[in-house]
């Protein structure tokens, strides 16, 4: 949501040790309605496809957001989760833990009453998205039981390169579930830590392991693991893959797609095979890759239809049924390199700006700009011509001149410099007119 970051450049506010951020002139206090009500519009057009009969929040800061994007929803009704049981609920409710970032990550209870929430509806869950997220976990954590989770080992992150567990992991914690965190499931290149995983897994007693963007090869013992599920209970291990497969098995579905300017992609749920993405496919759900598209905002979007899907899945676990990927139509998205990252100017506008889409978060398209590199975020393409590289214009935009057309950059960095818009941008590098990146 650029429209939504730009509002918080420009009226947030931080506050304690670079903490919290208090946006209380257009959402937590005083509410831009009509503001609200374009954010509202853009959860429709991210769930586009997807039925939607209630939206569920907590309150009280994402009231606001929820009843605003209802309207967006053909008006579905929005219910709240309370954080104080009065005596208008009844004992029949959902109860759940949950922590309050603003508050020190102080846990206190929150409920639901069970008369606004229904088997087999369709639910939104939208909270105040500029806090932790622990809320809308916490609210979808009473289907089916998790046994185990496997994930990454934690990466050193941020400038004091401190170790940080994976999302999943810090989900898995919260909600008291055993996590193993092997750096390979191969016997031969881990022997202890594999095998451990591995016995862990064969002894969790579970219906069927979910693969999710794990990133590590997993061996026939992992995928035979589980007991199965599905019509002939041969469905032991389900992969979320993040493309309408056969189009794009591999490693970079998203960023490939943006890349190459396909108009459409999805999530297909796959019976897993030894293969790379070979597996029989068992659900589909398919998404529009918008113009406005970087691989951060489809990634997201992907991530909820993902979740989505797995839901329906498992909700007819035992009558799903599966069928043979066709021969034709495979491709396969190569992982995305960082000597992929300098902009070829040459090139017409709308291949470059797909790229520099597609490149973000990794490795961010790069140009260089009087002997220095810089990133390009988000672009744009516009009607201009010019010598590949030439600035057109500088000034509250940067227009950059490509092989046929040129992009409008709208969001650039500079090494060791926050993100800034192009306005910013020229500022701080004196860029003007006729000069030409590299």
């Amino acid at each position: 949501m650029e429209a939504l970051k730009q509002r918080i450049q420009r009226d947030g506010k931080i506050r304690g040790n670079n903490e919290v951020l208090k946006v209380d002139s257009f959402l937590n206090h005083q509410m831009d309605v009509a503001f609200l009500e374009e954010i509202g519009r853009e959860f429709r057009r991210r769930f586009a496809g997807c039925q939607v009969d209630r939206i569920l929040t907590i309150e009280a800061s994402g009231i606001g957001i929820a009843c605003l994007a209802a309207p967006a929803f053909d008006h579905v009704p929005v219910v709240f989760a309370k954080k104080n049981k009065t005596k208008n609920i009844d004992g029949n409710v959902y109860l759940s833990q949950v922590e309050s970032f603003t508050q020190g990550k102080r846990p206190y209870p929150i409920f639901v009453s069970k008369e606004f929430l229904h088997p087999g509806e369709r639910v939104l869950l939208i909270d105040d998205f500029l806090a932790n997220g622990s809320a809308l976990s916490a609210l979808i954590d009473a289907g089916h039981e998790v046994c185990l989770v496997l994930t990454q080992p934690d990466r050193p992150s941020g400038r004091g390169m401190k170790l940080k567990p994976s999302a999943v992991k810090e989900v898995a914690l919260a909600h008291n579930i055993p996590v193993l965190t092997p750096i390979s499931l191969s016997v031969k290149r881990a022997p202890e830590e594999a095998e451990e995983a591995l016995v862990a897994l064969e002894n969790s007693g579970a219906d069927v392991l979910i693969v999710a963007a794990y990133g590590l090869i997993l061996p026939q013992r992992a995928l035979d693991a589980a007991r199965g599920i599905g019509r002939d209970g041969d469905i032991k291990s389900i992969n979320i893959h993040g493309s309408i497969l056969p189009r794009w098995r591999g490693a970079a579905p998203v960023q490939r797609a943006i890349e190459t300017g396909d108009a459409v992609t999805g999530i297909t749920l796959m019976k897993m095979e030894a293969g790379l993405d070979t597996g029989p496919m068992i659900l589909k759900s398919e998404t529009a890759i918008t113009d406005t598209d970087t691989s951060v905002t489809l990634f997201e979007r992907l991530t909820e239809m993902g979740a989505e899907l797995i839901v329906k899945a498992l909700e007819q676990a035992d009558s799903l049924t599966w069928e043979a990927q066709p021969e034709e139509g495979v491709t396969y998205a190569e992982k995305i390199l960082k000597s992929e990252a300098p902009i070829d100017w040459s090139l017409p506008a709308e291949v470059v700006a797909r790229r520099i889409r597609a490149f973000n978060p990794f490795p961010f398209a790069t140009a260089v700009l009087k002997g220095e590199t810089v990133k390009i975020r988000n672009a744009a393409t516009i009607d201009a011509c010019g010598k590949p590289g030439e600035v057109l214009q500088a000034g509250h935009r940067l227009i950059v001149a490509c092989g046929s057309g040129a992009i409008d950059c709208l969001e650039l960095q500079r090494a060791g410099k926050p993100a800034m818009p192009a306005a910013a941008f020229v500022q701080s590098t004196g860029l003007t007119v006729g000069d030409v990146l590299q």
